[in-house]
């Protein structure tokens, strides 16, 4: 990323000065996959440290950290400019804004990592069933659509491009944001068959239940798994990931611990026990894998990817 950034461009640039009304500073972009951005402290800002005395500071991005973290690809813009401190010269960049362009992992992976590390209230070793207990929001992009929907539905809140609170009272979203957070919703339902990049959006980001155009969304690329794998793979997490941290990557962690199967498989694995709780991860980024017997047939990302493979789960299958 911003590999042509140097102190000597940056100074280039400021031949063009001064910025201001009728000279805005330049705005630069290009593609990206995963930034290893982290938030700052106490504050809503990001930062991202390159090398070579580069900076890069995200302001008031905190909304976007999951998004510049994950290695779907985006388009980055930002601004550039020199800094110098303790006589030493720093290239400073200052993120403008971002845009998803495509997912990255499978639709499903993408799907059963959101699942497995929802926030869940519930008892060790039950699976999390979504209960549509907060609310519908209805999202449709054309002005027909809109309408027709806020007539059948006088009770619902309207929103334009993204949800303004939190609060996931019923809503009809019209004309959405990538940045509209639906992560409260139940259910999402989306008409006017929208752009199949935010259809892959919505299936890669929320574990709701989701119909599209009165269809659920199908994944495709779903790794295959069985339970004599989930055995196999839980002896491992066992004995290499209890005490890691999270924020190292699990596959780099499992790599550097000798893994050398499919990167997919062990991930499907990883969050299926994370979904049954039998893997946790604390504030910290502490992973804990637990000790406990515990039904596979509960868990809704094992039954999905078994049932979608062509296979069947079995009855009394337990870790």
């Amino acid at each position: 990323m911003m590999g042509g950034l140097d102190s000597e461009f940056v100074e280039a640039l400021a031949l063009f000065e001064p910025f201001g009304i009728g000279n805005p500073r330049p705005v630069f972009s290009e593609k990206a996959g995963a930034l290893p951005f982290e938030r700052i402290a106490g504050k809503s800002h990001l930062r991202c440290y390159r090398g070579r005395g580069l900076n890069v500071t995200a302001f008031n991005f905190l909304e976007h950290l999951e998004l510049l973290n994950s290695d779907a690809t985006k388009l980055l813009f930002y601004n550039a400019e020199k800094e110098i401190f303790n006589n030493r010269e720093y290239v400073k960049v200052f993120v403008r804004d971002v845009q998803m362009l495509s997912a990255g992992k499978s639709g499903f992976l993408s799907y059963a990592e959101k699942f497995g590390r929802a926030p869940l209230y519930r008892k060790r070793g039950e699976a999390y069933e979504p209960d549509g207990s907060f609310g519908r929001v209805l999202v449709c992009f054309s002005p027909a659509t809109f309408n027709r929907l806020a007539g059948e539905n006088p009770g619902f809140k309207k929103a334009y491009g993204v949800i303004s609170s939190p609060n996931p009272v019923n809503t009809i979203l019209f004309a959405p944001s990538y940045y509209a957070d639906l992560g409260y919703f139940g259910r999402i339902e989306v008409f006017d068959d929208p752009p199949r990049p935010y259809a892959d959006y919505l299936k890669n980001s929320y574990y709701a239940d989701i119909m599209i155009d009165e269809e659920q969304p199908r994944f495709e690329n779903i790794p295959s798994t069985n339970v004599e794998l989930l055995r196999e793979h839980y002896k491992f997490f066992r004995s290499n990931l209890s005490g890691e941290n999270y924020r190292d990557g699990v596959y780099e962690i499992l790599k550097n611990k000798g893994y050398s199967g499919p990167k997919d498989a062990i991930l499907l694995s990883y969050y299926i026990f994370s979904e049954l709780g039998l893997i946790e991860t604390d504030r910290s980024g502490m992973i804990y894998v637990g000790n406990f017997k515990t039904d596979i047939n509960a868990s809704l990302l094992f039954r999905y990817a078994v049932e979608n493979a062509g296979n069947n789960p079995k009855t009394e299958n337990d870790i």
